[in-house]
């Protein structure tokens, strides 16, 4: 399998295991880049970006990479379920996680809104109320 930008490749001898992968890479990369439009590059940069290649590292010592919580939530938004990620606990982290890195951006946008004349209370108002906060609404480790 390889990936270059857009496309994945598979050769003919590609194994079921591939596809699940390349299928669940898909996924995953399309919900970064959902997050990206969501929270705004620069808020991307510092809440996902720079800590996912800082991470690079912890696999040479046995780190699971997707454990990391910007992986986790990602998944989970993907609706893709790796074997150790059934665990509640670290999901509510990755939720939470996110859902301050929502809020930042919603702050952000409503200090902007003060800088702008043409802004009013309610694009301020809107700005917390048009946040799409994770929940753990069902259990999809049970899907398997």
């Amino acid at each position: 399998m390889i990936f270059l930008g857009d496309n994945i490749f598979l050769n003919e001898n590609s194994t079921r295991e591939d596809r699940i992968y390349a299928y669940n890479t898909l996924g995953h990369e399309w919900v970064h880049n959902n997050q990206l439009d969501e929270l705004g590059v620069v808020l991307y940069v510092v809440g996902i970006a720079i800590p996912s290649i800082l991470a690079i590292p912890s696999r040479f010592f046995g780190v699971y990479y997707y454990n990391q919580e910007w992986e986790r939530i990602t998944d989970f938004d993907a609706g893709i379920i790796r074997d150790l990620h059934c665990n509640y606990e670290a999901l509510d982290r990755a939720i939470a996680f996110y859902n301050n890195l929502l809020m930042v951006r919603a702050s952000q946008r409503a200090i902007m809104s003060f800088f702008n004349p043409f802004k009013s209370l309610r694009c301020f108002l809107h700005s917390f109320n048009n946040i799409n906060f994770r929940s753990r609404e069902e259990d999809k480790c049970m899907d398997k």
